[in-house]
């Protein structure tokens, strides 16, 4: 009986051993966020015209834009995000990419598996947090400020959802 059973366990052994196992394909995590989105984009400037804060020369202007964009898979980690109508390719060359990338209208964020947007490559800020996805949800903000010359002070706050 012992030989039997000790027969059947080494049958079952190779048996399972033998079989082909299905190779599950890993599933890209930034497949959840690609598609088409309804995208707001709050745009904020304000600066002084004539130079250094001269109270009658300060400018402040708001635009909100909305717009139906897409999101698409760039590169290994990226994403392609198109948020403004008559979007441009950025010109890659300057020294701050998201900058360019913010007026032109499309961007190219690294994401992680949790949904983080950044910019590793953006000096000096680098891994700063750009932006970051919630269930169909994105939110994405850029602000710069200038350090000479006519003080100014930009932010963007764009927010899409999903269609």
């Amino acid at each position: 009986m012992k030989k039997i059973i000790y027969i059947f366990a080494l049958i079952l052994a190779v048996v399972s051993l033998s079989c082909k196992k299905p190779i599950e394909e890993s599933r890209d995590y930034r497949d959840k966020w690609v598609g088409t989105y309804m995208f707001i984009t709050y745009h904020h400037l304000q600066f002084y015209s004539q130079g250094f804060y001269i109270p009658e020369s300060f400018v402040s202007i708001d635009d909100t834009t909305e717009f139906i964009g897409t999101i698409d898979k760039w590169g290994e980690d990226m994403l392609r995000i198109v948020f403004k109508p008559n979007a441009t390719e950025p010109d890659t060359t300057s020294r701050n990419p998201v900058r360019v990338e913010i007026k032109n209208g499309i961007v190219y964020p690294k994401v992680d598996s949790m949904g983080v947007l950044t910019y590793p490559e953006w000096n000096p800020y680098g891994n700063r947090k750009f932006g970051s996805f919630s269930n169909i949800e994105i939110n994405m903000n850029y602000s710069r400020a200038s350090s000479r010359g006519s003080r100014i002070w930009e932010t963007h706050k764009i927010y899409g959802i999903k269609f």
